[in-house]
C-alpha cells in the first residue's frame, strides 16, 4: 500500500494491522440489497469513501441527550454538502464518490430525500468494514469548526423533529462513527480519517484535494 496519512489513523490502527486482502472481500448492500465485496468499490478507479454515522429518526428524539439531537441533524449537513459535488467533476477525474451507512440497505431511499445525497450509496448494517477499519462506538461529540455544521444544537433539535415526522423509525447504531478513506485503484491508500466523535469528519475540500477532484464553493448556502 502506499501514501497512507498515518496521522489520520487511529492510535491502535496502522498499515501493518489493516488486513486489507479481509477487508476488500466483506459484503456491502446496494440499495436493492444486492451485496457486492467491499473491495468492488475501489478495485478499478480511485474513490472516495465516506462512512456515515447512523441515521436515527423517532426514536431519537426520545431516548437521545438534546446535545445529541442536534448532532445527528449536523451530521446530515455534512452529507448535504457532499451532494452538492458534481458528478461531472467527479468523472473528469475519474473518481467515484461512496457513502456507506450501517443501517439496512431499506434505510437508502429516505436518506436519500432527507440530504439530497444522490451519488453512489451503499450499507453496511452489521457494521463489519466500520469495525475492521477501526472505527470506534461512542456518543462523545469531538470538536468542530467545520464549514459543513451548520445549524446550532436547538436549530438541530427543531430540524431532527422535522425529520421524524419525514421518516419515522430507528436506522442504525446510534453510538457508530464513521469515517472517510480515499482509496484505489486497489489496495492503494492515499488516506484514512477515524472519526473520534460525533462532529469529527475531514473537510470535503481535502478529501476532493486527495482525490484531484476541483474542489466545491460550499461559502454560499
Amino acid at each position: 500500500m502506499a501514501d497512507i496519512d498515518t496521522d489520520q489513523i487511529k492510535p491502535d490502527i496502522n498499515e501493518k494491522s489493516l488486513e486489507w486482502s479481509d477487508i476488500e472481500g466483506l459484503h456491502v448492500f446496494n440499495e436493492e440489497g444486492t451485496t457486492l465485496p467491499f473491495g468492488d468499490l475501489y478495485a478499478n478507479r480511485k474513490s472516495i469513501i465516506v462512512f456515515v454515522r447512523s441515521k436515527i429518526y423517532g426514536v431519537t428524539i426520545k431516548t437521545l441527550p438534546l446535545s445529541n439531537q442536534g448532532v445527528m441533524n449536523k451530521y446530515s449537513e455534512y452529507v448535504e454538502d457532499l451532494a452538492k459535488i458534481p458528478q461531472k467533476s467527479l468523472d473528469d477525474a475519474n473518481v467515484r464518490l461512496i457513502v456507506i451507512g450501517c443501517a439496512k440497505h431499506t434505510f437508502i431511499k429516505n436518506f436519500r430525500k432527507v440530504t439530497g445525497y444522490n451519488h453512489e450509496m451503499y450499507s453496511d448494517p452489521s457494521a463489519t468494514v466500520y469495525s475492521k477499519l477501526g472505527m470506534i462506538r461512542t456518543l462523545a461529540t469531538a470538536s468542530s469548526g467545520s464549514e459543513h455544521v451548520r445549524s446550532s444544537v436547538l436549530a438541530g433539535f427543531a430540524s431532527s423533529i422535522w425529520r421524524t415526522v419525514k421518516s419515522m423509525g430507528m436506522q442504525g447504531d446510534v453510538k457508530q462513527q464513521g469515517g472517510q478513506l480515499v482509496l484505489g485503484p486497489g489496495n492503494v491508500v492515499k488516506f484514512i480519517h477515524i472519526d473520534s466523535g460525533t462532529l469529527d469528519h475531514t473537510p470535503i475540500n481535502k478529501l476532493l484535494s486527495m482525490a484531484n477532484v476541483a474542489a466545491v464553493d460550499f461559502s454560499h448556502k
